[in-house]
């Protein structure tokens, strides 16, 4: 018995992976529609060849993995001609998509066990598995499939075999690409975005399918949908011309009471927004437009600028532009530190004293204690619905009001780990949490579960990859990728897209700090000296003036 290579897993064709996870938000300025995501890259469409006559039970498995990497441009059609016709009935390629790494140590293993019968084992590292509706299931585990084969009118075909397609990650990303769908906070008008993988191909009729399925689970006790649940088995018809959408949707849909045909109409604006060019949404019925009110008005976002601290007094750094948010004579005897602003104009800033021991909001030329410790705080955060969160090393998570009231949240971990850093996002959805526990850190985001704005629980915890070492500061890109910065011999930054593929970038070896987030998304390294830096192709360059414990809002 002998292992072979398996080329047929490595396509051709390599797509980026692009960040998109706070796209929809609405973020400065007059603007107050979601800005659309960027259009996915149009598919450059995979081909693949049926089976050759006389092929060998290794040509057939290698053909049949180009065939399924091609699949979502042919519907399957041409990985069938390798199955058996028993095998063509039965096999459920949309069930799954299994991602294996570009690993060299990958191999395809086979045993003859007759002149008409033969197995094949296909092994390898998932680095991303994903369900029909391209909602997360699991990474970095072993892959291992089984496949049998039999001749079949003289020609080897196979017989049995997992269901759901497996491809590298060049080939997954030409075929699919990662995109938001839209659903509903508690208040009913915050976006919350779920990353999805849809195939390029009817890129359009995909989103609304996974619309029509419902929030993954690690969202779905923290957000609603307006789409009823009997339509999640529906195959949606998109057609689309210029920059209309027009939707048909099924009477589950056209018979809901406006309030909820206007959310609908919402979710699918925010979710097909700058797919094709598409700026608005018409429901069809038999044939016919449906008439909807306008959603209501989402939040504004003000995330353009940096803040903090300069000459002892807190100020936001724009384009072009230095303004005092607090001046010194607010900030006089407290040596400010790790100002952050909330993502909303005129929420108002929070602090920390010089010591870390104490824990300032200023708002409406007010300064007001909010908390003292005799630990020290992590950086804080006011959410969006001015709720403010830090930690200390034995008191654990530390949530309060406006006022200074500690809120009780509860948190899946329990005792036992202190946390060295919580990071928001922008939309006050999901949490990403530095902890030490057991001599060692991990990173996990949490989604946030409220009611009418207050926090209550984090919940459904998203692992990012491990192990990550000598981790030195944490941050969100935007509202579903986030980024670490780690490594003692020399720095790299991981970037994580939630439900995503990673990516590695080195990073400058005097880095201590990641500044994250902004309008663009803009990933810049701060050293101890605070000197910051933005990458620029594979270099990194100095950008912008020294400003002491620099973040954007949010």
């Amino acid at each position: 018995m002998r292992a072979h290579a398996v080329p047929a897993l490595a396509c051709a064709v390599f797509v980026a992976v692009t960040m998109s996870g706070c796209a929809g938000l609405p973020m400065s300025g007059p603007v107050t529609s979601a800005s659309p995501q960027a259009d996915a890259q149009a598919p450059l469409a995979q081909h693949a060849e049926g089976p050759r006559e006389g092929a060998s039970p290794r040509q057939i498995i290698e053909g049949f993995e180009r065939a399924s990497a091609a699949g979502t441009y042919d519907d399957f059609d041409v990985a069938r001609e390798y199955l058996t016709s028993t095998a063509q009935r039965s096999w459920k390629p949309q069930a799954s998509v299994t991602v294996l790494d570009e690993d060299p140590s990958l191999a395809l293993t086979m045993a003859a066990h007759a002149d008409t019968t033969a197995s094949a084992v296909v092994e390898g590292t998932t680095v991303l598995s994903v369900d029909r509706y391209g909602r997360y299931l699991q990474r970095d585990v072993a892959y291992r499939g089984t496949y049998t084969l039999r001749k079949d009118d003289d020609e080897w075909r196979i017989a049995g075999l997992p269901n759901g397609v497996v491809m590298t990650r060049s080939a997954f990303n030409n075929a699919y690409a990662r995109r938001d769908v839209y659903f509903l906070a508690a208040d009913n008008v915050t976006p919350v975005p779920d990353p999805r993988w849809i195939p390029r191909q009817n890129l359009t009729a995909g989103l609304v399918e996974a619309l029509y399925s419902g929030p993954s689970p690690e969202l779905a006790a923290a957000v609603r949908t307006a789409f009823p649940r009997d339509v999640a088995s529906t195959s949606p018809v998109v057609d689309v011309t210029g920059a209309v959408a027009a939707v048909s949707v099924p009477d589950a849909i056209a018979s809901l009471p406006q309030p909820q045909l206007s959310r609908v109409a919402w979710q699918l604006e925010r979710t097909l927004s700058g797919v094709a060019g598409i700026e608005r949404v018409e429901l069809i019925s038999d044939h016919d437009s449906l008439a909807f009110t306008r959603a209501p008005t989402t939040p504004t976002y003000d995330l353009d600028y940096l803040v903090g601290v300069e000459d002892g007094a807190i100020v936001g750094v724009g384009t072009g532009a230095t303004r005092v948010l607090v001046d010194r004579a607010h900030t006089k005897g407290m040596s400010p530190r790790w100002p952050a602003a909330g993502p909303l104009a005129g929420q108002g800033v929070v602090a920390l004293n010089g010591e870390r021991t104490e824990l300032y909001l200023f708002v409406d030329n007010t300064r007001r204690l909010l908390a003292r410790s005799t630990e020290t705080f992590s950086p804080p955060h006011l959410d969006r619905y001015g709720f403010v969160w830090t930690s200390t090393p034995t008191g654990g998570l530390w949530v309060t009001d406006a006022y200074g009231q500690r809120l009780s949240v509860a948190t899946p971990w329990g005792d036992g780990g202190v946390i060295k850093k919580i990071e928001l996002t922008p939309d006050g959805q999901r949490a990403l949490v530095l902890m030490h526990a057991n001599d060692r850190d991990t990173l996990a985001s949490y989604v946030i579960s409220r009611e009418g704005g207050r926090p209550i629980s984090l919940i459904s915890a998203h692992p990012l990859a491990q192990p990550l070492t000598d981790i030195a500061d944490i941050g969100w890109v935007d509202c579903s990728t986030a980024a670490v910065l780690s490594g003692s011999g020399g720095r790299e930054i991981v970037v994580h897209p939630i439900n995503g593929l990673e990516e590695i970038y080195a990073a400058p070896a005097d880095a201590t700090t990641l500044v994250t987030g902004g309008t663009t998304h803009d990933l810049q390294v701060m050293t101890d000296d605070y000197h910051r830096s933005e990458r620029v192709g594979k270099q990194w360059r100095g950008v912008g003036t020294v400003l002491v414990d620099a973040a954007y809002p949010g």
